[in-house]
């Protein structure tokens, strides 16, 4: 059975009842100012709520094991949930203890946790996305990347001018960063879930806290860390030697057959393209997975599916397959393969292979004996 429950897409934009709603109640931003005195012995309760109960429910579904693993503390789980709603005061503490307890028993092969990670020591920025921050770290000799939701990100810069800045309420100014703090729980979720060497490999992770604006490793709420990549371009692969770039597309190509047939079914990688990957140990990986998706796109009975694709029951089957290899092409044979010195000797079979990516008249499978057969 194909789980849907890790859609968390980000609204357009933050309105004033996505602001409410995340709080625990409704109403505009005026009301809940006139409100803020009440509200400030209940807000932290409320959040503790959803996040134990978005916890709890990304945990149901991500494969068999990780579900047996759910159910084993599920009555950890409800009875945190019960505190919550009788004495109104659980601390993100909480969740983080009980979000590191379940987690923990998967975890293998992490080099970090809690008691190690601030032995890292930040070196510099390596860049800004919407929830998160990138920062290159050095251990023990050796290059790794640390993430961590900050306050300088978009998604909490949006929440925090709807709610009046830092005039807020410091309850008030928390809540916005709960949003961020779920996606960066949900990507090492994932992690812990999608294994392929396409991915780039977490190397440990600590959640302890909602702190966002300490960069302090000592100090910071919800912190991961991940093998480092050199960055590239486009023109800087088509460059490289044929049996290289041919190597690089193999491996992509299967990487899109793996998230065809995932632990987690069909998953549609959202934002499919070449700056979300990096040249790790001679291999193109991606380096952010907080986009994986893994339900089909929706339609109605005016059948608006996308390439072609017939709506049943709400839904358009293939959806996802169809997307990655669009973006495959798009992002990467397109501008890598194609653009590059190619082999006389192959340069007709090859051009008739990129036609049929191209107008997606071939599977995940094909691809990659399509490939291999260019060797």
């Amino acid at each position: 059975m194909k789980h849907i429950f890790f859609q968390t897409q980000h609204p357009a934009k933050w309105d004033d009842s996505y602001v409410l709603t995340y709080s625990g109640c409704r109403g505009s931003i005026p009301e809940l100012q006139q409100k803020s005195v009440v509200m400030a012995t209940k807000s932290w309760a409320y959040l503790s709520i959803v996040l134990l109960f978005a916890l709890g429910f990304i945990l149901y579904g991500i494969s068999k094991h990780s579900r047996t693993l759910y159910q084993k503390s599920s009555e950890q789980v409800n009875h945190l949930l019960h505190l919550a709603a009788r004495e109104k005061r659980t601390s993100f503490d909480t969740v983080a203890n009980n979000f590191n307890r379940i987690v923990q028993a998967e975890t293998q092969e992490h080099i970090f946790n809690c008691t190690n990670i601030h032995h890292i020591l930040i070196q510099d920025r390596l860049g800004t996305g919407k929830s998160k921050q990138g920062f290159l770290g050095e251990y023990k000799g050796s290059s790794v990347v640390v993430k961590m939701a900050t306050s300088q990100q978009k998604e909490v810069k949006e929440c925090m001018d709807k709610i009046g800045g830092l005039r807020a309420e410091v309850m008030l100014r928390k809540r916005c960063h709960g949003f961020p703090h779920m996606k960066m729980l949900k990507e090492i979720l994932l992690h812990h879930e999608l294994m392929h060497h396409s991915i780039a490999r977490l190397l440990g992770y600590c959640v302890r806290s909602e702190e966002l604006d300490s960069l302090d490793l000592t100090e910071h709420g919800v912190i991961s860390v991940y093998e480092y990549g050199e960055n590239f371009t486009d023109t800087n692969l088509t460059l490289r030697p044929w049996p290289e770039r041919l190597r690089y597309a193999v491996g992509l190509a299967a990487f899109i057959r793996y998230l065809e047939s995932s632990p987690l079914g069909s998953v549609r990688y959202t934002e499919f393209r070449l700056s979300h990957f990096r040249l790790i140990a001679q291999d193109i990986k991606v380096i952010d997975i907080s986009s994986f998706v893994n339900s089909e796109y929706n339609c109605d009975l005016n059948n608006n599916c996308p390439y072609g694709i017939i709506c049943k029951r709400g839904i358009c089957p293939g959806y996802n397959a169809k997307y990655n290899m669009d973006m495959f092409y798009k992002q990467f044979f397109s501008r890598v393969i194609m653009k590059g010195p190619i082999p006389d000797a192959i340069k007709k079979k090859l051009e008739k292979l990129s036609e049929n990516i191209q107008n997606l008249k071939i599977n995940e499978n094909e691809l990659v004996a399509a490939l291999l057969e260019l060797a």
